[in-house]
């Protein structure tokens, strides 16, 4: 890529590196390239002081999430008025690090442990997506980029204060880098997370995957319209599985149904304050503000017949 780095070079001196950034991007969204990797940083108005240090989302198709973006549909999530919405309402302000997904983004996306759960699958999914390696991309957003945001910018660098967002594919993998990487992502959302790729097996390979559920926290919503209803007899049975490991509900655990939603941008951006405030605040308050928007906790109990295909 050429894409003029912006903001995120990194001069020696970090009173520098910080000045730079109040002068010329704070307030808005800033651009640069990382590791052959194209970013949109949105970066806090009302950041004070280089001691004045926020927490971090790390958000996958980084050129749909902001106003003047781009996307298939052509709408995108909006999220900086949404951030801007949370602020008003007194929500301590992120960092938002979009990174923009590439042409073959499912194969980015894709954790090989589910696509490997139905190995009659594998050369057709390779075939039109190339070989699944989200393993490679959640290390290099750990072990490259996300060291380089953290020496340019005032962020708390802990697991608590470090989380991930993501729709569809971006939402399996929202929940694919904390799994592997629990010492980093304290909590995640994923919106209209995309079980279809191999099915019920999927569903099962990932509740396995869980970290700790006393350390980590997950969101996880979906439609009931266009592709979301694909995810209707998937979802409960990972919220199933889920919470017999131990996840709980209005504690570390929130999912949940919108009604009449669809797959798109702007269904996510309508309800896109439920998740940040899951993020941000805590899952009582998001669950409180899903209610306002139509959003319903999923049906706990599952008929056993949709749990014996996911018996690997």
């Amino acid at each position: 890529m050429t894409r003029p780095n912006t903001v995120l070079g990194m001069p020696p001196a970090q009173s520098r590196r910080l000045r730079t950034a109040r002068d010329r991007a704070f307030g808005r969204v800033v651009s640069a390239d990382i590791a052959d990797k194209f970013l949109h940083v949105w970066l806090p108005p009302d950041i004070a002081s280089v001691d004045d240090r926020r927490p971090v989302i790390y958000a996958w198709d980084g050129q749909s999430l902001f106003a003047g973006g781009t996307s298939m549909s052509g709408d995108t999530w909006e999220l900086d008025a949404a951030l801007g919405r949370l602020a008003r309402a007194g929500v301590r302000m992120p960092i938002v690090v979009g990174i923009e997904s590439p042409a073959r983004r499912r194969a980015e996306y894709m954790p090989p442990e589910g696509l490997a759960a139905v190995p009659e699958l594998v050369d057709v999914f390779t075939e039109h997506n190339g070989a699944p390696h989200a393993d490679e991309f959640c290390d290099l957003v750990v072990s490259t980029i996300k060291p380089v945001i953290d020496a340019s910018y005032p962020t708390l660098t802990d697991r608590e204060n470090t989380f991930a967002i993501g729709s569809s594919m971006g939402g399996l993998f929202s929940l694919y880098a904390m799994s592997r990487h629990p010492d980093v992502f304290g909590a995640v959302a994923c919106l209209s997370l995309h079980w279809v790729v191999t099915g019920l097996p999927l569903v099962s390979v990932m509740a396995n995957a869980l970290p700790d559920p006393a350390t980590h926290r997950l969101y996880a919503d979906h439609g009931t319209l266009t592709l979301d209803a694909r995810y209707l007899d998937k979802q409960p049975v990972f919220d199933r599985l889920a919470r017999e490991h131990g996840w709980r509900d209005d504690d570390n655990y929130l999912s949940l149904v919108f009604e009449g939603t669809k797959h798109s941008e702007r269904d996510w951006a309508a309800r896109v304050c439920v998740p940040l405030t899951f993020l941000l605040v805590d899952t009582r308050a998001a669950a409180g503000i899903a209610a306002a928007f139509g959003g319903a906790p999923t049906p706990r109990e599952i008929p056993d017949e949709l749990l014996r295909p996911v018996k690997l």
